[in-house]
């Protein structure tokens, strides 16, 4: 890669702020685009370039990427706008990757999969979307392998839910209560059910160092990044031992959920997610470590809870 320029999309939101830290200590000048620079992480101030502008504007972004630069797409329409909005605003920045011939980082999840299917998915598996929302992540992965035979590079990131500080939608900021007593643990399946998460510095470390050896790389890339996989009694156990403290796990109330859907849209779509919850559905990401080798590192579970203010 001649270039060391990388402009981040969605620096406000969890993915997008903690790639521009991993590019920032890769040697990458970061530009980050957005309607709000102010509500930027403070720990960016002075290490990247803020600009106000609309990251679904074509002629916006063109004027940012250049021939070689990086592009992450950290931009998230809200859940019940998804069929409106999420190929929608995925396509400007598309078209300007294939016609400036950047590399487009993009924030893949586990949607397409059906965990009826089998348990542990690698990056070859057949995807069999068994939802609306995993039709449309499916739809834009499709729209990226097209943007590769069209001049992009393109690197997808596939991971489960997120941890991270600055990612307040998250499941597990929702999850994990503090009280004086100690913590409430809301568990959205059976206590011993295996779950995917991705501490967000660790993925974006991951995908860092693969952009660092792009030259290896090919114009459509994805790699798993298989995080944590535990269940609620291990997640329990590990905030115990970190704070010293009492976690009292109880049922995540999902007949609270489907009384507020009536109301939200939004809590309708989340509730069209629950079989995610329901069993397990793994990474395999040998793929990932065999590219990166030594660079490929999870930080302790407690250590990120914390960092998170989770804990």
């Amino acid at each position: 890669m001649q270039n060391r320029k990388a402009i981040v999309l969605g620096i406000t939101g969890g993915f997008g702020s903690h790639m521009a830290r991993a590019l920032v200590k890769e040697g990458f000048e970061v530009v980050g685009i957005c309607r709000n620079p102010q509500n930027a992480a403070a720990d960016l101030a002075g290490k990247v370039s803020l600009v106000k502008g609309d990251v679904t504007s074509v002629p916006v972004l063109s004027q940012y990427v250049n021939a070689g630069d990086v592009l992450v797409y950290g931009i998230n329409p809200k859940y019940h706008e998804w069929s409106d909005k999420a190929l929608r605003f995925l396509e400007p920045s598309v078209q300007v990757c294939e016609q400036k011939r950047a590399t487009l980082v993009f924030p893949g999840n586990v949607y397409a999969y059906d965990p009826k299917d089998k348990l542990r998915f690698n990056e070859k598996d057949d995807m069999n979307p068994p939802t609306d929302k995993g039709e449309i992540r499916l739809a834009m992965e499709k729209r990226l392998k097209r943007a590769s035979e069209q001049g992009a590079n393109v690197l997808i990131m596939r991971a489960g839910d997120f941890i991270g500080a600055d990612a307040p939608s998250t499941w597990m900021s929702m999850l994990i209560k503090k009280r004086k007593s100690g913590f409430v643990l809301d568990a959205p399946t059976e206590i011993k059910t295996l779950h995917c998460w991705a501490y967000l510095p660790d993925l974006a470390n991951a995908a860092a160092a693969l952009l660092s050896q792009a030259e290896e790389l090919e114009a459509y890339n994805v790699y798993n990044f298989a995080g944590y996989e535990m269940n609620f009694e291990q997640l329990a156990e590990s905030i115990e031992k970190e704070s010293s403290q009492t976690v009292r796990v109880k049922a995540f109330p999902w007949w609270a959920l489907k009384i507020a859907s009536l109301f939200s849209p939004m809590i309708k779509e989340v509730l069209k997610m629950r079989y995610l919850w329901r069993q397990p559905l793994l990474l395999d990401d040998a793929k990932l470590k065999a590219q990166i080798g030594d660079r490929y590192r999870i930080t302790d579970l407690s250590t990120a809870l914390k960092a998170s203010g989770l804990i």
